[in-house]
């Protein structure tokens, strides 16, 4: 009869302690999918905002980097190299591969993977640059390293690496892989006056893009 009653006296008990656990999975819920559709939200204006801004297919396109003009004399000997930029393009397949081995490597080496971004490194960088109170954080791969380079300025903000990424998308659905890679490999700035591989390679080791050895590469 005792342990009857000392029954019936725990029941309210533990139906008031479910009944609080349950109303505090539903208020944590509310918050989470409240958190999860302002975020939704706030993304889906934002990429509104800036499609506009970013270069449309045409102007990707017509796009023409500065290259260098040499000047032969009769006898074809070079007497003067005229630029505003000091490069030489270099197709993909006349670049040494192991330089090709070494930039992915270095510098991307899922990028016949992914298609321009990396979504798990944007969050990485974007939780990194929240908790440090601004921009710092890098994980950009080789497409959005060209998209940045081409058309983009370097300002540490949100809204352009929103512009980069839409941007690094929108270059991948025009050109192939390996277009990329080209453009990538001939159009950055490699010190000492030399844009892009072809002039880096003169400069540097007096030898084609398609001549450097393994150390050459790696350097």
């Amino acid at each position: 009869m005792s342990y009857e009653r000392s029954r019936q006296e725990r029941e309210p008990a533990k139906k008031k302690k479910r009944s609080f656990l349950k109303t505090l999975l539903m208020f944590f819920f509310f918050i989470f999918f409240s958190a999860g559709a302002f975020i939704a939200i706030a993304v889906t204006l934002l990429l509104h905002q800036i499609k506009d801004e970013i270069p449309p297919i045409e102007e990707i396109l017509r796009y023409q980097p500065n290259l260098t003009s040499i000047v032969y004399d009769r006898n074809q000997r070079e007497i003067a190299r005229l630029f505003q930029e000091n490069r030489t393009w270099v197709p993909l397949k006349d670049i040494s591969p192991w330089l090709v081995k070494a930039v992915l490597a270095a510098e991307d080496g899922n990028f016949y993977e992914h298609p321009g971004i990396r979504v798990s490194s944007i969050i990485r960088a974007a939780w990194v640059d929240f908790t440090k109170k601004g921009v710092r954080q890098g994980g950009s791969t080789i497409t959005q390293q060209l998209a940045r380079n081409l058309f983009l300025t370097r300002e540490q903000t949100i809204k352009r690496k929103a512009r980069e990424a839409l941007l690094s998308i929108r270059l991948e659905n025009i050109y192939t892989k390996d277009q990329i890679l080209e453009m990538y490999l001939n159009t950055f700035y490699l010190g000492h006056g030399n844009y892009g591989i072809g002039a880096a390679t003169q400069g540097y080791f007096g030898k084609q893009a398609d001549a450097l050895t393994l150390p050459e590469a790696s350097m």
